[in-house]
């Protein structure tokens, strides 16, 4: 039986509504997201995301090593954590609300231990980073909750 990838690599210069309601007929993953990547493959040196998260999703606390990211909202609301990585106590917050000028974007600097939690029914949001994916590169921290 054949299953749905919720990330699919498309060939798009731009994002508008329609590609946005695309995004919604991806099924989300086990992490409660689901994405459009508009970079040719993992190896590709610039990366382009376009992200849906399910309300009340929290992504695992994590750090990039190979480069910092930017993250702009484009639909509902996000929270971006930054946290302690020795306490994991968040020591930054950022509330990202589209259609708000006062926070659209967030730049995580390398080495940040961070989280994002959608906090409306689907949050869209793109994430923009250096490439090529290499998952050692992504340090996540454990949580014992």
């Amino acid at each position: 039986m054949y299953k749905m990838s919720s990330i699919k690599y498309i060939k798009s210069n731009q994002i508008g509504i329609d590609l946005i309601e695309k995004l919604a007929l991806l099924p989300f993953s086990a992490l409660g997201t689901r994405r459009f990547c508009l970079h040719d493959s993992p190896e590709a040196k610039f990366h382009v995301m376009l992200i849906e998260s399910k309300k009340n999703h929290d992504y695992p606390i994590h750090a990039h090593m190979d480069g910092a990211e930017l993250i702009m909202i484009i639909a509902g609301e996000v929270l971006i954590e930054f946290v302690d990585s020795t306490t994991l106590v968040p020591n930054e917050i950022f509330f990202l609300k589209a259609g708000d000028s006062s926070c659209t974007a967030v730049l995580i600097p390398q080495y940040m231990a961070h989280t994002t939690k959608a906090q409306t029914e689907t949050t869209t949001y793109l994430e923009i980073k250096l490439g090529p994916f290499s998952r050692e590169a992504v340090k996540l921290f454990r949580t014992d909750d």
